[in-house]
């Protein structure tokens, strides 16, 4: 009876798994052009597709490094997450938001916003290996992030990058060292190295989360009102 049991059990997993495999394929597809091309394309060979931003989703493209810290934020959350797709060979992250249709901005160093008129290549959901890969694959219930959310948490992670940088002395946003004087000329008083080489320095002059207080190199961290972008930095 037991066995008979387990049986049954594992049975019912296989069914509900391949059911959210079936409805989150459905899904994705719809943002294609053709969804029967574009599944046929994922059991191709090149096994991608591309799919139009701006319909059903958008996307928020960030590096590696400070996508994976937030993303280790985003899953601690009692909220269901939405999608995260990787490029393992441009070292990216996208994490899928719900369509913008006042069109904010998401502006910073190497972020890239993209909504209506952008177009993203993306494997089937349940592909987990190779360039492009899901890291969180989609639900199949149409499940996205909160955009506030998401920038809490990148927020989260850029502090944890500027606390790792300044162990190593330097910037996590322009990679300079914070001792350097800001545009120095060559050979000037403000050489401090003495070397006749001219340093920079991050100039941006901005404050922090919304609360004045600095973040590294003044670079501004947070959410902008309507007509203003927002800015992350890496």
């Amino acid at each position: 009876m037991v066995t008979r049991g387990k049986r049954r059990s594992s049975w019912t997993r296989r069914m509900l798994m391949q059911t959210i495999r079936r409805q989150a394929t459905e899904w994705l597809a719809a943002a294609a052009t053709d969804p029967r091309e574009c599944k046929r394309q994922w059991h191709g060979e090149s096994g991608v597709a591309v799919l139009a931003c701006g319909r059903f989703w958008d996307v928020l493209s960030v590096p590696e490094e400070l996508g994976a810290l937030a993303l280790d934020v985003l899953l601690r959350l009692p909220q269901a997450p939405g999608p995260v797709l990787a490029d393992a060979v441009a070292r990216r992250v996208g994490f899928f938001l719900p369509p913008d249709p006042a069109g904010r901005q998401w502006v910073g160093t190497d972020v890239r916003y993209l909504g209506h008129g952008a177009w993203v290549t993306a494997p089937a959901p349940h592909r987990d290996s190779g360039r492009l890969r899901w890291l969180v694959p989609p639900d199949g219930l149409g499940t996205l992030f909160v955009p506030t959310t998401v920038e809490a948490a990148l927020q989260q992670a850029l502090g944890t990058l500027a606390a790792q940088a300044a162990t190593r002395r330097r910037c996590p946003v322009c990679g300079v060292r914070p001792l350097e004087p800001a545009f120095a000329a060559v050979g000037g008083p403000d050489d401090n190295h003495g070397s006749g080489r001219s340093h920079r320095r991050c100039a941006v002059g901005a404050t922090g989360p919304g609360d004045g207080t600095p973040s590294t190199c003044g670079h501004p961290v947070g959410m902008a009102p309507r007509g203003r972008p927002t800015e992350f930095h890496q």
